[in-house]
This record gives structure tokens, C-alpha cells and sequence, in this order.
């Protein structure tokens, strides 16, 4: 009977513990830490006493009314966890953090971009290109500089460019989603999303031909 006994209690522990596994899920959302915009398709591996476990991609989904590069892993067990999160041209990061409940939102993760490193003799130079400058009294925007994922989001970038309000940053995206596509359309293709005077205003901004 004792035997029994023992042998039911194991198997009630073990089913609590497959309980557990099956509801408990981290998420979180990586982001380029120089612009502080969605950064996706980066590489995150969950780990547990130094083993992997699984691994995922972060990804643009909608999230509370936003794009964001969104990740998550379930049928986790409480416990110690570390996230090692990678992309290329982007520094490796990690974070470790503690499953107590069945939710877990690790918040933003912040990649931070990979200076470019440059050889001249014997010495080694670190340079990143330069995202904005001056030509006259002009502010001009060099799209070719920002190092991101084709089809990353701009929301925070696009706020900075001139004659960009609420409505027209909502077209930009939907239209062009990327800086190279922005920078790559025609003047009569950004006219006919923002107009033909600011459209001029940014084609001239961003090709560094504005007076």
C-alpha cells in the first residue's frame, strides 16, 4: 500500500511539473539601440546550465497597436534562464533572467551596432558612416547609412525627416517599409504619397540635392 501510495504521488508531481512546462512562456522584443527602432530577424537562443535548449528568430507582428520585432518561447519550466541574442553587424548580447509564474516579458533588448572597422597600412581604423550633415543651411538625411534588415520598420526615424507628420509617416510605411526603398523611390513616386512640395523636400533630402 505504501509502495502505492509513493508511486501515486510521484505521478501526480510529474504531472504537476508537465503542467507547468506547458503554460509557462517568456517574450520579449529587440530593438536597434542606436535608433531605438524595431530590429527584427535576430537570432535567440534560449539556454539552461550552460545548455541550448531552443532557439527562435524575432519577427514584426503587431503588438498592443505597434510593430515590434517580437520573440517567444513556451513549455518552459520555473527556473534560471539565459537568452543569447545575435544578428549580423550587431554586437552578441544576453540576458538571464528567472521563470517564476507562467508569464514573462523580458521588455526591450537592445542590439547595439558593430562599428566598421577599416585597414590603412598597418593601422586599423573604427568608422561608422555619417547618417545626417550639412550642405548650406540644409540638413541632409544619407539613408545608406543606417544598417538595417530589409523591410525593418522606421517609425522612429521617419519622425526626423522633413515634412513628415502622422499621416504622411503612416503612408511612408505602408508604401516603402524600408530606408533603402525610401531612398530608392522616384520624385513622382514620393509626391504622390506625400505631395508635391514636401515630396520634392525629402527626394532633395535624401540625394543631398537641395539648395
Amino acid at each position: 500500500m505504501k509502495r502505492f501510495f509513493g508511486f501515486f504521488m510521484a505521478l501526480l508531481c510529474s504531472f504537476h511539473v508537465a503542467l507547468a512546462a506547458i503554460d509557462v512562456t517568456v517574450s520579449g522584443i529587440t530593438l536597434n539601440q542606436m535608433l531605438k527602432i524595431p530590429l527584427d530577424s535576430v537570432k535567440v537562443v534560449l539556454v539552461k546550465d550552460g545548455a541550448k535548449l531552443d532557439s527562435t528568430y524575432s519577427s514584426m507582428r503587431m503588438v498592443n497597436g505597434k510593430m515590434r520585432a517580437y520573440f517567444e518561447f513556451h513549455k518552459m519550466l520555473p527556473g534560471t534562464y539565459q537568452c543569447r541574442f545575435s544578428h549580423r553587424g550587431y554586437e552578441p548580447t544576453e540576458v538571464t533572467f528567472q521563470m517564476k509564474k507562467e508569464y514573462k516579458f523580458l521588455d526591450f533588448v537592445y542590439l547595439k551596432p558593430q562599428p566598421r572597422i577599416h585597414t590603412l597600412g598597418d593601422a586599423k581604423v573604427q568608422s561608422s558612416r555619417i547618417k545626417f550633415y550639412h550642405k548650406g543651411d540644409t540638413l541632409v538625411f544619407n539613408a545608406d547609412a543606417f544598417n538595417l534588415a530589409e523591410g525593418s520598420m522606421l517609425e522612429a526615424l521617419i519622425d526626423a525627416l522633413p515634412g513628415v507628420g502622422p499621416a504622411t509617416k503612416s503612408r511612408l510605411l505602408k508604401q516603402f517599409k524600408s530606408v533603402k526603398r525610401i531612398k530608392e523611390a522616384s520624385l513622382e513616386e514620393l509626391q504622390a504619397v506625400m505631395g508635391k512640395s514636401r515630396g520634392q523636400k525629402l527626394h532633395s533630402h535624401l540625394h543631398g540635392t537641395a539648395e
